[in-house]
């Protein structure tokens, strides 16, 4: 195979534009030696820095290759030495490690099986943040602040899986022949093709899925009989504690405002809404009175332009509560 060809090849696999006649190309020449996969792996970790929300748009890929082409034939011309790949995605808001390697195809058999030696891909967001990353088939996923992501290097080839600790935003890419399925430690939610908000982080007491567009299948959650099917604008809600699922209509005017920095309350408790400043501002609070965990506030905050200081300062106002602040300690009484 021509050195121009498997470059082009790479990038449509890094890019989630690869199809099948190219995977199997591109398997093939993983399987041709260990110095090929090296080489992968190599343009992968180009790949393995999930950037925040925003960066990429607008990001011409085709044109960065390139350059990045032209930069390498500059290189060979004046040195023998293998040219590194250029990082040239800025502002790391999460940390993602992707190993790949490939073994034995059988085309005999008209069938391929791949064979992983390393650690699954891992996209963690930090407190205090949000993380966008495209998935190699396309889906596009938004992690609020403290989630983290995982899904095995077999993604998009094998199977379309991921697992979720926190919350995330999906548009999910189509494709017919393999749902997308997103897990975690309560459910387990079967797609074709959709957008869909999943939340379930373990200090919450429910975990929750609210669908925009498309349909969702739910199963695999405490007390499951049968599967639950939601239709746009339906809320299915997991009391962790009872395992109990319930199913709600929602306002289609109500966003997902989080994936815009933006922090809503609609009637939250304040244990709940702790909970969710301590991920955003990357806080430690503490109720010197439980009783005021089961007040409950609405009000839309904005974390990139207001401080914690100033969300609390506003809850405080309503005259309930009183807090005090020291560094990242925060005590409401």
């Amino acid at each position: 195979m021509e050195h121009k060809d498997i470059e082009e090849l790479i990038v449509d696999y890094l890019d989630g534009e690869l199809d099948e006649e190219g995977k199997k190309q591109l398997l093939h020449w993983c399987n041709e030696s260990e110095e090929n996969r090296k080489r992968l792996r190599e343009w992968e970790e180009l790949w393995a820095s999930a950037v925040t929300r925003g960066q990429l748009d607008g990001y011409d890929w085709r044109k960065a290759y390139d350059k990045f082409a032209g930069r390498v034939a500059d290189q060979d011309t004046s040195s023998n030495r293998r040219p590194h790949l250029y990082k040239w995605v800025a502002g790391i808001a999460a940390s993602l490690l992707v190993l790949f390697t490939a073994a034995y195809v059988s085309y005999q058999k008209g069938q391929k099986d791949l064979a992983t030696d390393f650690s699954d891909i891992f996209i963690t967001t930090p407190e205090g943040s949000n993380t966008s990353v495209t998935l190699p088939d396309g889906t596009s996923v938004v992690l609020n602040a403290g989630s983290k992501l995982s899904y095995s290097q077999g993604f998009g080839i094998k199977d379309r899986t991921v697992s979720i600790t926190g919350e995330g935003y999906f548009t999910v890419a189509k494709d017919s022949r393999k749902p997308f399925t997103v897990t975690s430690g309560s459910m387990r939610v079967k797609v074709l093709g959709t957008k869909f908000n999943y939340r379930d982080y373990p200090t919450d007491g429910f975990a929750e899925v609210v669908l925009d567009e498309g349909k969702v299948n739910i199963t695999d959650f405490p007390g499951q009989r049968q599967g639950v099917t939601l239709i746009p604008h339906q809320r299915a809600a997991l009391d962790k504690r009872l395992g109990k699922l319930t199913v709600s209509n929602v306002d289609p005017a109500i966003r997902h405002t989080w994936t815009d920095g933006v922090l809503s309350f609609t009637g939250q408790s304040l244990g709940v809404i702790a909970l969710t400043l301590e991920r955003s501002y990357h806080v430690t609070i503490t109720f010197a009175d439980d009783t005021k965990r089961n007040l409950h506030f609405y009000g839309d905050f904005y974390r990139d332009s207001q401080s914690v200081r100033e969300v609390m300062d506003a809850l405080s106002a309503t005259g309930k509560i009183s807090y005090k602040i020291k560094g990242r300690e925060i005590v409401i009484y």
